[in-house]
Order: structure tokens, then C-alpha cells, then sequence
């Protein structure tokens, strides 16, 4: 319909945005996401790449069910009961784009302090660094750790996500995650500059097979208090 009347790039824009609430809004409801991140999901259901930087924590798409449960038990919200369930289904419903074609590709850089972040206690985390191991072998997934021995690097204020669409017409967006909630970037030169950060420390990172081995060599370290 927007080709036999000739619509501008504008209204395609529009209708567009209209085109994916409508179609993710039903998908994703029952699941009782908060309202600051439910758009984030919402995008991140359209988009066939995602970009995260990660400071102390294991990426959401990359976490075991016991860490999904744990930082939600623990998190913002303290979350119990059905509620808790929701968002915990939400999470691992989300990581089957990974597994399920067409395959989204995941390119991750990972702070090494999240990867000593004993969450849960130390099963759970030789479990999670498992999983990370495990997904690394994925042809769609890419995981570079950056180091300690780093030092300073172009990032040292916040973890942040970039969102890449198939469809050309549609700009990459980005988010960010706070104490309070989340917020979604899509200004052009802030988005911009998230992906000369992620550059910035994607180029500063271990290399994937380095930082598969740094990983494994966490595995069974870890200590209880």
C-alpha cells in the first residue's frame, strides 16, 4: 500500500513504528514487563544484531536461568512470586533468538570484574561460565572479555546496548540501563557515538579465543563468602 500511493520516507517511518507496537505489544504483555523497558524488548525483537558492553554483569541474552532468577531476586525491583516467574520466562524466551533461525547475531564485550562477580554461589557461577563457554562456540555469538591488564578504557561510566534492524529504512537504536529504569537512544549522534565506544572497546578486548580461555581458567575459582 505505501508503494502504490508513493508515501515519503516519513509516513513509511510511521507506519513502520505502528507496524512493530502492534506485533510485539500481544507478543510480549503476558510476561508483565515494567514499562521502562518493555519498548527495549519490543526493538530488540526486530533487530537481527545487538552490541553490548557490559561492566558487572553477565549480559542479559547470556545468563543462565539461575543468574536470571538470582539478579532479579536481588535487583531493583526484589522481585518474588508470579511476577518473578514472568520476567525470568521473558529472559530465556528472548535468548531463543540465538538458537532459532534466523539467528540473531550477538557481539559481546564483557567486562573481566563481571565475570569474578560471584552471583549466586560458586555452582552457579561454574554453571554460568559454562554457558558463556558454550555460547561462545556459536557461530552467531562473539565474546571478547576486557581485561583487567586493560587498565582505562573508553567506557569506564555504564554498560550500554546497540540494536541493529535488517531493514535499511530502519536507523540502529540504542539503550542504556539505570539505577531507576532505562532509556532508549535513537538520536542519530548520540547513537553514533555509542558505536565508536563499542569500537573503541571491542579493539581494546582479548581476542575471542584469549578471552575463551580466560574464561575458562575462572571456571571452579570462584569462592563462596
Amino acid at each position: 500500500m505505501l508503494d502504490l500511493y508513493g508515501a515519503d520516507q516519513a509516513v513509511r517511518g510511521e507506519m513502520e513504528e505502528i507496524r512493530r507496537a502492534g506485533t510485539s505489544r500481544g507478543r510480549w504483555s503476558a510476561y508483565r514487563l515494567p514499562s521502562w523497558f518493555a519498548p527495549y524488548v519490543d526493538y530488540e525483537t526486530d533487530a537481527s544484531q545487538v552490541c553490548t558492553f557490559e561492566l558487572g554483569i553477565i549480559p542479559g541474552l547470556l545468563q543462565t536461568e539461575d543468574y536470571v532468577r538470582e539478579m532479579h531476586q536481588v535487583g531493583r525491583a526484589s522481585l518474588s512470586g508470579d511476577t518473578l516467574d514472568a520476567w525470568v520466562s521473558a529472559r530465556l524466551a528472548r535468548q531463543r533468538r540465538l538458537l532459532e533461525e534466523p539467528r540473531l547475531e550477538l557481539r559481546v564485550v564483557l567486562a573481566e570484574e563481571a565475570l569474578h562477580r560471584r552471583v549466586g554461589g560458586r555452582d552457579l557461577m561454574d554453571r554460568q561460565l559454562d554457558h558463556l563457554i558454550s555460547m561462545s562456540a556459536q557461530p552467531n555469538v562473539i565474546i571478547q572479555v576486557l581485561p583487567y591488564g586493560a587498565g582505562a578504557h573508553a567506557c569506564p561510566h555504564g554498560s550500554f546496548v546497540l540494536l541493529g534492524f535488517p531493514d535499511s529504512d530502519h536507523e540502529s537504536l540504542g539503550y542504556m540501563d539505570t539505577p531507576i529504569g532505562g532509556q532508549l537512544v535513537d538520536k542519530p549522534d548520540e547513537v553514533a557515538t555509542l558505536a565508536k565506544l563499542f569500537d573503541d572497546v571491542r579493539s581494546t578486548a582479548l581476542p575471542v579465543a584469549d578471552s575463551s580461555a580466560l574464561i575458562r581458567g575462572l571456571r571452579g575459582e570462584l569462592v563462596d563468602l
